[in-house]
């Protein structure tokens, strides 16, 4: 299935998210510090707007689908709050390697179940004019 054009946006931000993910999977002791900054910069820049964006306007318009306790929903808000708790423990401190690998892994995980398996489904519910809305609302923010 074709993105819709509302989340065309949030899937451009998760191509980013996986060019880092790939890049913290493969870093060495030599990188780390580098590679940390760069995780770093991109929380700062793209992921936690992105965050914010996916909890204030995704998340509510499926609760309002499928319910607040919604599994989709909590495993979300899971995710996100473990990768804010690792990259804010990058900004502190020059990750070890192990650390960015898990980061990577985990980042990776995550846009990879919100391409295949949430937005999918959120597309699915949504008629055209509520995905146009959200779209509308997404590029507000």
């Amino acid at each position: 299935m074709k993105r819709s054009a509302a989340l065309t946006p949030l899937s451009r931000e998760h191509q980013h998210a996986l060019a880092l993910a790939l890049a913290l999977t493969r870093a060495t002791d030599d990188d780390a510090a580098g590679l940390s900054r760069r995780a770093a910069a991109f929380w700062q820049d793209e992921s936690g707007p992105h965050f914010e964006q996916e909890e204030t306007v995704l998340l509510p318009v499926l609760a309002r689908h499928a319910g607040d306790d919604d599994t989709d929903i909590s495993r979300v808000q899971a995710e996100h709050a473990d990768l804010r708790g690792r990259f804010a423990r990058l900004a502190a401190s020059a990750g070890r390697p192990a650390d960015l690998h898990e980061l990577g892994r985990r980042l990776t995980d995550h846009v990879r179940f919100e391409e295949r398996e949430l937005f999918p489904r959120i597309e699915s519910l949504l008629g055209e004019e509520e995905l146009a809305r959200v779209g509308r609302l997404l590029s507000a923010s």
